[in-house]
């Protein structure tokens, strides 16, 4: 067995233990439904693996999980609500890097504070960000779009799924790496986004792969880059940008997180449920699929870990890059 593979066997074998000794801990949970509150709409990748997860979730409790999609204002307005949501576990944000670990640094008047309003869970599933054109776009390489994009008589116009979101920073950092203009243009949710980019109202787009791979297996969409550190194994012809302008990374990822307060033995069944599915071959398999790598198995205090690196790495990027979302 190799080394990774028996830290994973152990990490499971922990959280299984762990399980079944907190079954009896006189804080049970879930004694009811719990409602996963998403911050985007059905189809995004965060919705899709929140429904992933909401069923294998479901067989190792005996409770539903049920999803509740509230899109809008870049994501945070899932987790103004979840902050305000009781304490006993009954909710739990299900969340991605734009709204938990960007929008804080941009959206002066969120109404909570999620670096110290939420207890996170776990990481969950990572995905690197790809630059995408239409198919019949002139723009067959990443040269072209920097070229274009330094081209005062070249407008080109990029799209997002909204302001302060992943994909929309992710193109400000580009655009300041390589010092090109490009327009931009929110949408309400990658569909509406890619039907404009397919039609040629606008011209380029970050995204996740979720909504991107079955349109690029269509041929109707082109990548011409990653976002990744590495080169991205569902579309191996496309280089990295980092290959181009070193240091550059730009990807998304998924977690759960609990209002703060909610019971310690509550976070840590939690983490203590989710755990053994992210070693679930069938649960990676159809992640996988819909373009999410899951995370190695972690404690609850490693995803707040991570969550905190993160959140500080964002805060840099988006002050570096002198953001103006408006």
């Amino acid at each position: 067995m190799s080394q990774a593979l028996g830290r994973w066997a152990l990490a499971f074998a922990v959280a299984s233990a762990s399980f079944c000794a907190m079954a009896a801990d006189a804080t049970p949970w879930p004694t009811k439904p719990v409602r996963i509150l998403v911050g985007f709409p059905p189809g995004n990748s965060t919705d899709i693996s929140a429904r992933l997860m909401a069923s294998d979730l479901e067989k190792a409790t005996g409770q539903p999980f049920v999803v509740e999609n509230r899109p809008g204002a870049g994501g945070t307005i899932a987790i103004d609500l979840a902050a305000r949501s009781g304490k006993e576990g009954e909710t739990v944000l299900f969340t991605s890097t734009g709204p938990f670990a960007i929008g804080p640094h941009i959206y002066k008047e969120l109404k909570s504070k999620p670096l110290s309003d939420f207890a996170p869970v776990a990481m969950v599933g990572r995905a690197p960000l790809l630059l995408v054109v239409a198919a019949d776009s002139p723009y067959k390489t990443l040269a072209d779009v920097v070229e274009a994009g330094r081209d005062p008589k070249t407008p080109l116009n990029y799209a997002s799924i909204g302001n302060g979101t992943t994909n929309h920073l992710a193109m400000e950092l580009f655009k300041s790496r390589t010092d090109t203009h490009y327009s931009h243009v929110p949408y309400k949710g990658s569909g509406p986004a890619l039907t404009d980019l397919i039609g040629g109202r606008v011209q380029l787009m970050f995204d996740s792969p979720a909504p991107l791979l079955p349109l690029i297996r269509d041929g109707k969409l082109r990548v011409l880059a990653t976002g990744g550190a590495e080169s991205y194994k569902e579309t191996p012809e496309a280089p990295t940008i980092a290959a181009t302008y070193p240091g550059f990374e730009v990807g998304t990822w998924t977690m759960f997180a609990f209002p703060a307060g909610t019971p310690d033995a509550i976070v840590q069944k939690m983490n203590a449920a989710v755990m053994p599915l992210l070693n679930n071959p069938a649960l990676a398999e159809k992640s996988r699929t819909a373009g999410i790598e899951l995370f190695e198995p972690q404690t609850a205090a490693q995803a707040e870990e991570r969550y905190a690196q993160d959140f500080k790495r964002w805060g840099e990027a988006v002050k570096s890059a002198n953001l103006d979302i408006n």
